[in-house]
């Protein structure tokens, strides 16, 4: 067995371990309060709700925990390298040629980095709704706001612990390093994808809170391309980019079920006044 195995199998784990948290249902009621008190507040507690999710599996879930594990497995083992060697480093390909002329938003989102188109679509999202009083739209901008940041702390963690060598290293899907020098420490952070996570538990929180075609297949599309670019610049391996994928569509979804009625920070608007309350 690898000697980096037990940290991918950890990472895995919080990925695809079970996210729903109980609820405690109680008459609704909206009070004023500080959000810079609040808000911190509420995302260390859903950030620690998801690092406990790995403990509280059902039966079930362990089983498709398992197939997730088998399933990158596989890809490590036995596509990865395939992938890289004909999707990225040969280009005489008409399907090659195809598949790369999809990635232009992916470019897009690439040299904006993530934490630019982050910023861009939370601030869209939270001045369209105080323009238009829509709560919707100013909670859909907190979660935004919560998914980017918590996908973010995870996904560090796990390219540290994995130490993982990008495939424009040339080391093969197999090689981990667990001693890189400050330097040369971006070349190790292959797993998981960052780019990918981001762009997914972005794009999942708005496929979640808005239910139609006109949000989900331009989410889709947009997501396809950032994850084909990842690959088409060599700088992840395609098991790299199913674990961003997953983890960043896990967390979206678990936060979005979690503002469902219950406990939660909302936005309300009284008068000349928008701000934000906490709802039990």
């Amino acid at each position: 067995m690898p000697k980096r195995l037990p940290p991918i199998i950890l990472s895995l784990l919080f990925i695809s371990c079970p996210l729903n948290g109980s609820q405690t249902g109680s008459d609704s009621t909206k009070h004023k309060v500080n959000p810079l008190k609040n808000i911190p507040q509420t995302f260390f507690k859903d950030f620690v709700k998801i690092g406990r999710a790995p403990f509280r599996m059902s039966q079930q879930d362990y089983v498709l925990f398992s197939s997730f594990v088998a399933l990158n497995a596989g890809l490590i083992w036995l596509v990865d390298e395939s992938v890289d060697e004909e999707f990225a480093r040969e280009n005489d390909h008409f399907y090659n040629k195809l598949l790369q002329a999809a990635t232009w938003p992916g470019d897009v989102f690439n040299r904006m980095q993530p934490e630019g188109f982050a910023a861009a679509l939370m601030g869209a999202t939270a001045a369209s709704g105080i323009l238009l009083q829509d709560k919707k739209l100013l909670q859909t901008s907190l979660l935004l706001l919560e998914s980017y940041i918590i996908t973010g702390m995870i996904n560090r963690l796990a390219k540290i612990s994995i130490g993982r060598a990008r495939p424009l290293l040339n080391k093969g899907p197999h090689f981990r390093n667990s001693f890189y020098t400050k330097s040369d420490r971006d070349q190790f952070y292959s797993m998981p994808s960052g780019h990918t996570s981001s762009i997914f538990t972005l794009m999942a929180v708005l496929i979640n809170q808005y239910h139609s075609k006109f949000v989900r297949y331009p989410a889709y599309a947009l997501m396809a391309s950032v994850a084909l670019q990842r690959i088409e610049t060599r700088k992840h391996w395609l098991s790299d980019v199913v674990v961003g994928a997953a983890l960043g569509y896990r967390v979206a979804g678990h936060l979005v079920n979690k503002r469902q009625p219950g406990h939660a920070i909302v936005p309300y608007f009284g008068g000349n006044k928008i701000g934000l309350a906490v709802q039990f």
